[in-house]
């Protein structure tokens, strides 16, 4: 009985909106996706990072994984907000109740992953892909190890070594 007034009490308040069945259903489903997208997103940020090291994006990254990225970003976003609107209705639950600050907490977190995330993506990358198309296809007379190194054979570059002094072109070699 006690529970029930509470449960009444928190309605008339506003801070509690009883859900149907179908919407509880699709608030699991909504929920299963974002822990799937979650798993997904911070799993490929664990293994590039700690495995894989940043010298694996130091090119940048390929457009496959840029676009799984993306999608994680948008999915956690939309289904996020949803999973939100399902849980809290009133704004001042975010600063007033255990749930709603750390809630606060991890929105806070997520968006300044997706920020930097946007940051890299159409403001760091494009700058070094700038910079290494500035880079000269054709090979000095002197190269250092560093001027060699850009010469990797990918994307279209040429493709040199330098052995015993010399820079080698193997552009045509498999």
């Amino acid at each position: 009985k006690d529970g029930e007034n509470f449960k009444e009490e928190l309605i008339v308040k506003g801070l509690y909106r009883p859900l149907s069945t179908i919407q509880k259903v699709v608030r699991l489903i909504i929920g299963y996706l974002h822990l799937l997208t979650a798993i997904a997103w911070f799993g490929t940020i664990f293994y590039v990072h700690i495995l894989l090291k940043p010298a694996y994006a130091a090119k940048g990254l390929p457009k496959g994984e840029l676009i799984l990225g993306w999608l994680g970003i948008v999915i956690m976003g939309i289904t996020g907000t949803l999973l939100t609107i399902s849980r809290i209705p009133a704004w001042n639950m975010f600063y007033t109740t255990r749930f709603g600050i750390l809630l606060s907490v991890k929105i806070i977190i997520f968006l300044i992953m997706a920020v930097s995330a946007a940051v890299v993506t159409f403001v760091i990358g494009p700058r070094i892909r700038k910079q290494r198309a500035q880079i000269s296809t054709q090979p000095k007379t002197r190269m250092t190890l560093d001027d060699l190194r850009h010469f990797d054979g990918v994307e279209n570059r040429p493709s040199y070594f330098a052995y015993k002094g010399k820079v080698y072109d193997v552009c045509l070699s498999k």
